[in-house]
């Protein structure tokens, strides 16, 4: 697998009114993404709501993204679980539901040590039978994956990258792309909107974008100015990005999935702006400002 550089998008997951996937909205707003430029496809996703959802639903995503992009770009699906054993059968099910490769959190419940992450990324890369990425996202797992543990697991032959989501610690970011400067077969996607063109300015190859859901041409065109040196285009862009930002994630009376949710739906390419349980929608006041925020920024 060829190093990846570029724009990941982790696709929402629309819900009718029982909770249920609507199918062709899904596959729809897929095929936007791959007109509008993205990379690359993750689904299920932390977007997506991945750990909200059955084993079955997490494989039938995986699935129908898979018919929708056709090859046309990598299709990446996550694999988080708390025990081995269960990733790797969300491995086999996700393998055989057609993704190219997997993305993969630390076990988000357990406390355990750099020795035992370690050994938890080896047994999955060793057996899991299609490229690994690994997931740092400390404000979610608890778990910090320290540098050294990086770079160490970047030199397992099938793991293929990072997506590093450290909330506001951008400092992590900036060692890493330190550590692994001259290192051409591994990956460092930036997983915050809010800082990804700091990242790309440092040297990072990318990021998985929310926003792209809503504005791919946005995240995809700052990514392409980056990579042009185009820093007068790629900070406006950044400007428009982070209007979104306060928008459509920095809500307050739900998951910031119901927010951009909401946004495509008044687009028209959603029916509702629901969430799967336990998350809850933003509470309508909050909707109509979003969506008033949203057609002022020209997103509707």
């Amino acid at each position: 697998m060829a190093k990846f550089r570029g724009i990941m998008a982790p696709v929402t997951t629309p819900l009718d009114e029982g909770k249920k996937i609507i199918w062709s909205e899904f596959e729809t707003h897929i095929e936007k993404l791959l007109d509008a430029g993205v990379h690359a496809i993750l689904t299920p996703s932390g977007t997506g709501e991945f750990a909200n959802l059955t084993w079955e639903t997490r494989a039938e995503l995986t699935a129908h993204a898979a018919q929708a992009i056709r090859g046309r770009v990598p299709l990446v699906s996550m694999i988080s679980d708390c025990s081995t054993e269960n990733v790797l059968a969300l491995a086999r099910l996700a393998k055989e539901a057609g993704a190219d490769a997997a993305m993969l959190t630390p076990p988000y419940f357990s406390h355990i040590g750099q020795r035992a992450i370690r050994n938890f990324y080896t047994q999955v890369a060793d057996q899991c039978g299609m490229p690994l990425w690994i997931y740092h996202q400390p404000g979610e797992t608890k778990l910090t994956i320290e540098l050294e543990t990086l770079e160490a697991l970047s030199r397992h032959p099938n793991i293929v990258g990072v997506k590093i989501a450290p909330g506001e610690d951008f400092l992590y970011f900036t060692k890493a792309v330190r550590a692994f400067r001259g290192n051409d077969g591994f990956s460092l996607l930036n997983g915050e909107d809010f800082d990804l063109l700091a990242s790309l300015l440092l040297g990072g190859d990318g990021g998985v974008s929310t926003l792209a859901n809503i504005m791919p041409r946005e995240v995809v065109g700052m990514y392409e100015a980056a990579q042009q040196g185009d820093w007068e285009s790629a900070r406006a862009l950044h400007n428009r990005i982070m209007d979104a930002f306060d928008c459509a994630i920095d809500v307050q009376t739900g998951n910031y999935q119901s927010a951009v949710k909401a946004v495509l739906a008044a687009r028209g390419l959603y029916s509702t702006n629901l969430v799967s349980d336990p998350f809850l929608p933003i509470l309508p006041e909050e909707r109509e400002q979003v969506v008033a925020r949203a057609g002022e920024l020209g997103l509707i």
